[in-house]
């Protein structure tokens, strides 16, 4: 493989921008416009309490979300949490948790798909599922807060697993170390060149047929929620009262096992 500049993702990169702004819509569509349509929500049911409420779900959400990064590490790489550091990025306003020996990519995938499979597809599907909108919206920003790490498992997806890395000691973004000797680094990195990642140019200099299809996708998404929140808790009800009923009510509703 061939292996010459660094590999980072930095904030202000067009390619995550645009993958956090593809990310957003995407989660829109399958949980927003759904959870819409199914809980039959209006401006009213928004006030200063749920906004308050939502700010703290966020913060909270922002803690667990590195917190399921460290824990992948943990059981993915044979690490121990004291392995692991937290840092804040002040002039960015970037909590983030790194790794602070060398891990093998294996592990650092796990890591890195946690809390987005966590926070940002399971718990927003969960709030179709049982109608609960907190669930709902706090799922779309969690899933596209994962953008980024979404993106960083794509764009590494031709380093093998046995590879050891570390995280990149000045930029966000990762460097590969040496696979058989631990913690000694290699004199060159991984190029992102070799890693292709869809930036805006390219995107946007396919025409308006990758436009169509991604519309098309954004509408698939939407009626895949709508599935899931219209027929989820019946296919629920199947699984584990078959010989009983199984009822659920709306949004301000409740569970009803019997």
């Amino acid at each position: 493989m061939k292996q010459s500049d660094n590999l980072s993702l930095a904030m202000d990169n067009p390619k995550v921008m645009l993958g956090g702004l593809i990310f957003l819509l995407i989660g829109v569509f399958l949980y927003i416009v759904p959870a819409f349509i199914l809980f039959d929500l209006k401006l009213k049911d928004f006030n200063i309490v749920s906004f308050l409420e939502g700010v703290i779900l966020l913060a909270l959400g922002l803690l667990v979300h590195e917190l399921l990064h460290g824990l992948g590490w943990v059981i993915g790489g044979d690490l121990t949490w004291n392995d692991l550091g937290f840092g804040l990025y002040l002039s960015k306003g970037i909590l983030f948790i790194h790794s602070r020996v060398p891990l093998k990519m294996k592990a650092y995938r796990i890591g890195i798909l946690l809390p987005g499979l966590v926070l940002g597809i399971a718990a927003p599907l969960c709030g179709l599922f049982f109608s609960r909108w907190s669930l709902v919206w706090f799922g779309v920003f969690m899933f596209s807060g994962a953008a980024w790490d979404f993106i960083l498992f794509w764009w590494t997806r031709k380093i093998p697993g046995h590879v050891l890395i570390v995280d990149h000691p000045t930029k966000i973004g990762i460097k590969v170390v040496a696979a058989d000797h631990r913690g000694k680094e290699n004199d060159k990195e991984v190029s992102d060149l070799d890693l292709p990642l869809v930036d805006v140019k390219t995107f946007l200099g396919k025409g308006f047929g990758y436009v169509i299809l991604f519309s098309l996708f954004l509408v698939g998404c939407a009626f895949f929620g709508f599935l899931v929140g219209k027929y989820g808790a019946r296919l629920f009800s199947l699984l584990i009262c078959p010989y009983g009923t199984f009822s659920f009510e709306g949004v301000k509703g409740k569970l009803l096992l019997f």
